[in-house]
């Protein structure tokens, strides 16, 4: 493929095209006949931190065009693609109708940064977050509808379909915020700041004006109430300027959770669970406990923990089998025996507990909106949790803690509907 031209004189940061190359290729997730589409190929802009490809699939075609990247459709229809750059540059992508009713094949774009990257990409409401050493970098829709991932965006409704007389428009901005590695925009007014609730808690939306479907509702001056059952929901909220998916949960009682995962959890993992209950059966318990510990794991090893207050097994036996286990264990797990006093502190010296900390905090969006759950992702608040600790009650404690109560609380909604073991095995591990 060819190389792309690119700006020599520096201000590719604020906004500046810096390639306009064409090239046919593979196109990632939407392959067209034969696989291969027209891409505008790299960061086509790099804007404060953010590389922003734009992604055209056949039939669209490139037309020369000295100020803006522009493309057109056998129908008529076209696409222009302006970039505005500046403190807080603008990125619109216009697509403007044929003579007659036009279906077309959308474009998409791929988001990328060298820091951690949160998007909520949630219709008619979309904010991509990129936290960076010198602040955030902050771009929120203005005007559009969005969805998909950061690797694969969506710009316009699919399918895309252009009526004469009715362009569409997706008009974004990006500003830097000040701050550093752990700043978070504030989120949009009408966003609950408490969306993940116990059981049976009333959940406030205020938005007078709009709709709510999807998920259970009472009216009220404000706004809505929201219930549901436990589990995550989407609640698609009308407003003005279209749908926005927004995800609220709750969580089930810790005793529920906990029988919902032990009805499916096996070996060992099934011997740590139900080791945690209220009044296990001892005898059972006792029989797979010992031929968990002949090949102990880190769940045969917390489960002998439990066990000891139980009088199935003595502390210098579960030491053991903890010592046994140790060198096979990532933080995580070395973390996990530590918290049950079966390991000491030292086991983690030379670990690179506040990277890994962050790290976990970037995999739940640190706390804020964000779509897409991550799965297995429940061991990663561990090593924050022990993170957390060391951060006393200063200003970036309190930051980290808020992070994460509300990324922790959407896990447990996770699991409420899941009942995941190993996602509930993690999370009894919270002080």
């Amino acid at each position: 493929m060819p190389e792309m031209s690119a700006a020599k004189d520096g201000s590719a940061a604020g906004g500046r095209v810096i390639a306009r190359g064409y090239a046919w290729g593979q196109c990632p997730g939407r392959p067209t006949s034969g696989g291969r589409c027209l891409i505008l190929q790299e960061a086509i802009v790099r804007v404060h931190d953010i590389s922003v490809a734009l992604h055209v699939p056949e039939p669209w075609r490139p037309v020369p065009d000295e100020d803006h990247l522009r493309w057109s459709h056998p129908t008529g229809a076209r696409l222009v693609a302006k970039v505005r750059a500046g403190d807080r540059t603008r990125l619109e992508l216009t697509c403007l109708p044929a003579e007659s009713v036009a279906h077309l094949p959308p474009p998409t774009v791929t988001l990328d940064s060298e820091h951690p990257l949160v998007g909520w990409l949630a219709g008619a409401s979309a904010e991509v977050v990129a936290l960076t050493p010198s602040g955030p970098v902050h771009a929120v829709q203005r005007r559009g509808f969005c969805s998909g991932t950061l690797a694969e965006l969506g710009l316009f409704p699919e399918p895309l379909v252009v009526a004469p007389g009715h362009p569409l428009t997706s008009h974004w901005v990006v500003e830097r915020l000040p701050g550093d590695l752990l700043t978070l925009p504030p989120e949009p007014d009408w966003v609950p700041g408490a969306r993940y609730l116990a059981d049976g808690e009333e959940l406030e939306l205020c938005c007078p004006d709009g709709v709510v479907t999807g998920v259970g509702f009472q009216e009220c001056d404000d706004g809505f109430r929201l219930v549901d059952r436990p589990g995550l929901h989407v609640a698609e909220v009308g407003g003005p300027t279209g749908i926005t998916r927004l995800e609220v949960g709750w969580f089930a009682d810790w005793r529920l959770l906990l029988a919902g995962a032990r009805a499916r959890a096996e070996g060992d993992l099934w011997c740590y669970l139900t080791s945690l209950c209220a009044q296990p059966d001892l005898d059972e318990l006792d029989v797979r406990l010992a031929q968990a510990l002949e090949e102990p794991t880190l769940w045969a090893v917390l489960a002998a923990g439990q066990a000891v207050g139980l009088g199935l097994i003595d502390w210098e036996q579960a030491r053991r089998a903890a010592e046994r286990t140790l060198p096979t264990l990532d933080l995580p797990g070395k973390l996990a025996l530590v918290a049950r006093g079966l390991a000491e502190v030292g086991c983690v010296v030379g670990e690179r507990l506040g990277a890994r900390a962050y790290e976990g905090l970037a995999r739940f969006g640190f706390g804020r909106l964000v779509t897409g759950y991550p799965d297995g992702a429940e061991r990663e608040l561990l090593p924050v949790r022990f993170w957390l600790a060391g951060l006393g009650e200063g200003p970036l404690g309190v930051r980290v803690g808020a992070m994460l109560a509300r990324a922790s609380a959407r896990a447990r909604c996770r699991a409420s509907e899941t009942f995941d073991p190993q996602a509930v095995a993690w999370l009894s591990l919270e002080p």
